[in-house]
C-alpha cells in the first residue's frame, strides 16, 4: 500500500537539517550544465553568450551511439 501524505512528510522532515532544509546533492542535478543555479547560494548563473551553433548530439548515428557499443549500460533504466 502506498504511504500516506503524512508518512511521506515525516520521511522528508527526517532528512532535513536544523533549519528544515533538505541537503543539496552537489554531485547530482546541480552538476548538470543545464542546472540554472550556482552552487554557492543557489544564485542564478549569469547568462552565457549565444553559441554560433549547438553542440553536436551524441547517438544520432547508430554506428557511434554508446547504447549500441556493447559498453556497460550504467545509465540505462
Amino acid at each position: 500500500m502506498p504511504e500516506s501524505v503524512e508518512e511521506f512528510y515525516a520521511r522528508v522532515i527526517e532528512a532535513t537539517d536544523d533549519e528544515g532544509r533538505l541537503p543539496l546533492m552537489d554531485n547530482q542535478m546541480p552538476g548538470w550544465d543545464i542546472f540554472p543555479y550556482e552552487l554557492d547560494g543557489l544564485r542564478l548563473k549569469p547568462l552565457a553568450p549565444l553559441l554560433d551553433e549547438e553542440p553536436a548530439r551524441q547517438g544520432e548515428d547508430p554506428a557511434t551511439c554508446r547504447c549500441a557499443s556493447g559498453r556497460p549500460r550504467d545509465h540505462v533504466v
